[in-house]
């Protein structure tokens, strides 16, 4: 049975182009967010990883872009839609995607890009399970090109390229011959000179090695509780995810919070109830983006001779003048050096609850005939803060002004309050005709209202009373305040019409009436309608004698 639009189907009876995945796919796998563990496992299914940031979403799509501006899939978590990186792995039961018009009609103009469907687990009747996980895994960054340490190869390189349309060699002499002799013997060359009132290193910095760790740990816990009569049960399930990142210095911090609860009672043969409670929080704490420039992404641009720390020399610009230069060592020379925007700089964080309340109830008055409706309601809460502190670094020209505050030349502290209200009612009736002989008929139809409503508060101060104080009253420049609001609602009338003859020729009608109020009165509707069809020759009579090794082909 494969969860679709609206219902479930059988496999062999699917027409549409559906892609599934069991839970068990993702369990005890050592990763941080559901769209990470279902990398590889649905075929196209694109899931893209972008960077080692633990806050940062992993990119989805479904059979490649198909837009000049992207395009993400629709993804619905037990039928509302629901980030998929904040819920916890080890709650999904199945994973289904439909990647055509035929199998995502029912969803209209929001199913262009795919659909999406999540299922997670429900409770067994019987005795009751207790379920406890824990897992420690580690993690290393991987690099597509590795940088050159050796200072002495790196300007050969650098010196035969720019060759190539310039006569002027991009690494003087002085610097060929001190890397030079720096590779040749890096235990006795010198490894800092004065050329002209400008430090210079001829040495290996370990640029890569101070920056990045060896590996980024990653700590889940997982409880779960399961049971109950036919009449009731009970599923209940808390997660908790930490997850390091790659950094040394300031490192990122990412940690989240799950709860699911589910209840279902049968009230008799033809009623049921259902309850539903989704708690899925996040915190992360990461250091503040200056620039692209001084961004751990851009490692590989740093040269092995790019000075990082001013050197403790027994002079610098004429013998005697060490007292003079000494309140500098060990402090950060400018340039594309992220250690000390890392260290002394500022830090971007934010937190989220996210909270879903779902009812739902089940009628069967006749045979064939069910009658679903669920009505969901969420809470949503982001409160974020980005701070910018003055960092003061020093210049490689010791002749003139030493300090500078390079990307960091302004101040400020801006934080920002997301509070998001959005409801979802889907009510659809299913009748499966029975007493027809060869042929087999189904039919389901429905309506799907959702309403959201999202109110963003944010302000912006300007000048730091100090660099450690990261409250915004704590500023004495100028200030700004800004702010949104705005509510969406959409309609949608749906219908899925299945037949087959024989279990052998198949026919799907799907179709969608959408609204939303994101467009004009005169344009807000549209009428999405598909059809597939599948022949099984697997069931005819020249195919019997293959089914003792292929037992279905459509």
């Amino acid at each position: 049975v494969v969860v679709v639009g609206y219902g479930t189907q059988k496999k062999v009876n699917l027409t549409g182009a559906v892609g599934i995945a069991s839970g068990e796919r993702l369990d005890n796998r050592a990763i941080s967010s559901a769209a990470e563990g279902l990398q590889g496992v649905i075929p196209n299914l694109n899931v893209t990883v972008r960077n080692g940031d633990p806050s940062v979403k992993p990119t989805i799509n479904v059979r490649g872009f198909n837009s000049i501006n992207g395009g993400s899939p629709l993804i619905l978590v037990d039928g509302v839609p629901m980030d998929i990186n904040t819920i916890n792995p080890e709650d999904i039961k199945s994973v289904s995607v439909l990647k055509d018009a035929s199998a995502g009609a029912v969803y209209g103009a929001r199913a262009a890009f795919g659909v999406i469907l999540i299922e997670t687990k429900k409770a067994q009747a019987g005795k009751i399970r207790v379920s406890v996980g824990n897992q420690v895994s580690m993690s290393t960054s991987i690099f597509n090109s590795e940088p050159e340490t050796d200072p002495y190869q790196f300007v050969l390189a650098q010196n035969i390229a720019v060759s190539r349309n310039s006569v002027t060699p991009l690494w003087d002499a002085d610097y060929v011959a001190g890397t030079k002799a720096y590779s040749e013997n890096p235990a006795t060359a010198r490894q800092w000179a004065n050329f002209g009132g400008t430090l210079r290193f001829y040495g290996n910095n370990n640029y890569l090695k101070d920056l990045l760790s060896d590996n980024s740990p990653t700590i889940q816990h997982e409880l779960s509780v399961s049971g109950g009569s036919d009449k009731a049960k009970l599923y209940a399930s808390l997660g908790y995810l930490n997850k390091d990142g790659y950094l040394r210095v300031g490192n990122d911090a990412y940690k989240r919070y799950n709860v699911l609860m589910k209840g279902e009672f049968k009230a008799n043969n033809w009623l049921s109830l259902d309850e539903k409670i989704v708690l899925n929080s996040q915190y992360s704490d990461k250091a503040h983006d200056y620039s692209t420039d001084v961004s751990v992404n851009n490692i590989t641009r740093a040269n092995p001779m790019q000075p990082i720390r001013f050197p403790d020399l027994e002079f610098y610009l004429t013998p005697g003048d060490r007292d003079r230069f000494s309140p500098y060592i060990g402090q950060y020379f400018t340039g594309l050096n992220a250690l000390p925007y890392l260290e002394k700089g500022g830090r971007t964080t934010f937190s989220t609850i996210d909270l879903w309340l779902t009812q739902g109830i089940t009628l069967s008055p006749l045979k064939g005939l069910k009658i679903r409706g669920e009505f969901s309601i969420n809470s949503y809460t982001r409160i974020y803060q980005d701070m910018q502190s003055k960092v003061e670094q020093l210049n490689v020209n010791i002749t003139g002004p030493m300090v500078t505050l390079g990307y960091s030349a302004d101040d400020w502290i801006e934080t920002g309050n997301t509070n998001n209200k959005y409801a979802v009612l889907n009510a659809y009736a299913e009748y499966e005709a029975s007493g027809l002989g060869n042929h087999s008929l189904s039919i389901m139809g429905g309506v799907n209202q959702e309403n959201g409503y999202y109110r963003l508060v944010s302000a912006k101060n300007r000048g730091l009373i100090s660099p450690t104080l990261n409250d915004i009253g704590a500023t004495i420049g100028s200030q700004t305040a800004t702010g949104n609001q705005s509510e969406v609602a959409l309609l949608g009338m749906f219908y899925r019409i299945n037949y087959d003859f024989k279990k052998r020729y198949l026919l799907e009608l799907n179709g969608r009436y959408d609204g939303s109020s994101r467009f004009p009165k005169a344009s807000r509707y549209g009428f999405f309608p598909s059809f597939s069809a599948g022949w099984r020759f697997s069931e005819e009579k020249f195919m019997q004698g293959t089914q003792s090794g292929i037992d279905n082909i459509k």
